[in-house]
């Protein structure tokens, strides 16, 4: 194992010292099914480590060559818009950690990426909601149990159906920042492990929110009731980052009481049942930061 270890670890430290063997792993990891999210890590990594301009000369060749591959099965528009979305949120999201050494300002960062995002949609392509709305319609037809979905629909009036496919909207634009966010993480541990072991996690478990922060979540969710599109479509990447503040609270907690492999009693019940240990998990941060639990309690 730790011959392995030594292998990785001088692989890693050569990709980072090695401009041109940087960008070619970064371009073949780019055009893997299933491992896209690696070339972005690697990306992520370099930035971290060396900044944002040499994060960015790894970004700008990646960027074109998977560009230029996607053009084989996608329209131009179609191919943009997917590399973009692939791969510069997590540089940014990487430039912004290399500059802040801060998670919560990360987070705020990227709920102003998204609201800047959302805004340009609703004013370039207005139509993009109803249309998917009709598409969402589309799909439960075809569905084995969409006639509920359809049943349900029907009783809500027109507002409600357009409030329901700006949430759906918020729920993609999450899917992207949590994508790209995987590929931070992976990079931060990485960078933790070769040059300060133990500060990854560290970090991690420091993650916490403020009362400022409350009050301007219970702001947006308040505006999301009253139903103003933009603030529906930040809510559900808002509910992430305050699940992130839970789960840090949490594994600090168990990590206290010397519990063993708490990462793992955290993670397997959010990914098995994430409907239920979710809204704990959302919980428990929003408790945190209000009453700053962590102090009471000595974590």
């Amino acid at each position: 194992m730790r011959r392995i270890d030594g292998v990785i670890t001088k692989s890693l430290q050569g990709l980072l010292a090695n401009y041109r063997y940087a960008v070619l792993c970064a371009v073949i990891l780019s055009f893997i099914p299933y491992v896209t999210c690696l070339s972005g890590a690697l990306i992520a990594l370099i930035t971290l480590r060396r900044g944002p301009r040499d994060g960015a000369m790894v970004l700008v060749p990646v960027l074109l060559m998977h560009f230029a591959g996607s053009l084989v099965s996608l329209s131009y528009g179609m191919a943009a818009g997917n590399t973009l979305l692939t791969f510069v949120p997590g540089y940014l999201a990487a430039a912004t950690l290399y500059f802040s050494v801060s998670w919560r300002v990360l987070g705020g960062v990227l709920l102003v990426l998204v609201l800047v995002l959302m805004l340009m949609l609703h004013l370039v392509a207005p139509e993009l909601v109803q249309t998917q709305l009709m598409y969402l319609k589309h799909v439960a037809q075809d569905a084995e149990h969409g006639g509920m979905i359809l049943s349900l629909m029907k009783d809500w009036n027109e507002a409600h159906q357009i409030i329901f496919a700006n949430y759906l909207l918020g729920i993609q634009a999450m899917t992207v920042v949590v994508y790209n966010l995987l590929g931070v993480f992976l990079a931060r541990s990485v960078q933790a492990s070769l040059f300060n072991p133990g500060g990854f996690a560290q970090e991690v478990l420091l993650w916490r929110l403020r009362r400022s922060d409350l009050a301007l979540s219970l702001l947006i969710v308040l505006a999301a009731v009253m139903g103003y599109a933009l603030a529906v479509n930040l809510v559900p990447l808002l509910l992430v980052l305050v699940m992130c503040a839970g789960f840090a609270c949490s594994a600090r907690f168990l990590k206290q009481k010397a519990i063993k492999y708490y990462w793992f009693m955290l993670l397997v019940p959010l990914l098995a049942l994430p409907v239920v240990v979710f809204p704990v998990y959302v919980l428990i941060g929003f408790v945190d930061g209000l009453v700053q639990f962590r102090f009471i309690r000595g974590l």
